[in-house]
């Protein structure tokens, strides 16, 4: 039973990757600087950041982005932002290989259990670090969670107060839920009917052993309840999402509209946010854009 719950969560985390993205045509010029910082499990973090190439009295709003597994640099890669913001991000403080394999994989259970607080810790830091710096707009940080990342940002515009904006891309709540999804339409073809049993087992076996002591909210739809009145939020969801079940989608929006927070829900057309979907990127950053500029963000 252990090896089948501690399967269940890696393999979950290996499964529903997520990408954060936003790129377009700007006639803004960026620098990357690196910033190094530590969390309370004596972890280092490097955290990587675009600043805008303007005069240094000038003092810029924050948009950190977090995604799926990728790292920081590949994430920043993507982004050319249209207006004078620092963005930030950095590598999860666990970076599991690409292809889960039993039962090899078991040996990195404790990490995938440490994940949430560690991100968190991390994106803590990386607030107050940001917030020493003459450049930064200290009452105007975003967070944005696609995919995978989305968790990570609920969690932590809930946690930190500094954070006054929330953009949701692809997020989705019931996670036990949204793990049986994914491993059913993994093992559907090769099992059959057996793929069903096994993997809602599986799936309440990992959300079971990551609760087991966890002193962070996991399940999203509980932590936008207690979001902020002071807080600005987009939820933007993918007509046809292949990688979220509806009701994993549902779920979370219906939570949200419980919120005091001010929220603003949008649909992408098409499938689930992933590498080379140049149209639905370009449908995204605009979404994000227009929504930023008119609540004040950046």
């Amino acid at each position: 039973m252990y090896n089948a719950v501690v399967s269940a969560i890696i393999s979950f985390a290996f499964t529903i990757l997520g990408v954060s993205a936003f790129c377009a045509e700007s006639a803004l010029s960026f620098h990357r600087e690196k910033l190094h910082f530590a969390i309370p499990s004596n972890k280092q973090i490097e955290a990587t950041i675009l600043v805008p190439d303007k005069p240094v009295k000038s003092k810029f709003p924050v948009m950190l982005v977090f995604g799926g597994f990728q790292e920081a640099a590949r994430v920043l890669e993507l982004i050319n932002p249209p207006s004078p913001v620092v963005v930030g991000s950095f590598d999860y403080p666990f970076l599991p290989p690409r292809k889960f394999e039993f039962p090899s994989s078991l040996k990195h259970a404790p990490a995938v259990k440490a994940l949430m607080k560690d991100t968190l810790d991390g994106i803590g830091e990386f607030i107050r670090t940001l917030k020493l710096r003459d450049d930064v707009d200290v009452g105007r940080f975003t967070i944005v969670g696609a995919s995978l990342g989305a968790p990570f940002a609920i969690a932590a515009a809930e946690k930190f107060q500094d954070i006054k904006g929330l953009a949701i891309i692809h997020g989705f709540g019931d996670v036990p839920g949204t793990a049986m999804h994914q491993f059913i339409q993994a093992w559907q073809s090769r099992y059959g009917i057996w793929s069903y049993p096994v993997a809602w087992a599986l799936s309440w076996g990992g959300w079971l052993y990551l609760n087991i002591l966890q002193s962070e909210k996991l399940s999203p739809e509980k932590v936008v309840k207690t979001l902020r009145p002071s807080q600005k939020v987009i939820f933007v969801s993918a007509r046809h999402d292949s990688f979220i079940p509806k009701e994993s989608t549902e779920v979370l929006v219906r939570e949200l509209k419980k919120s005091k927070a001010s929220v603003e829900f949008f649909e992408t057309s098409g499938d689930h946010l992933q590498p080379g979907s140049g149209k639905l990127v370009s449908e995204v950053l605009e979404l994000l854009s227009r929504w930023a500029l008119r609540v004040g963000l950046i």
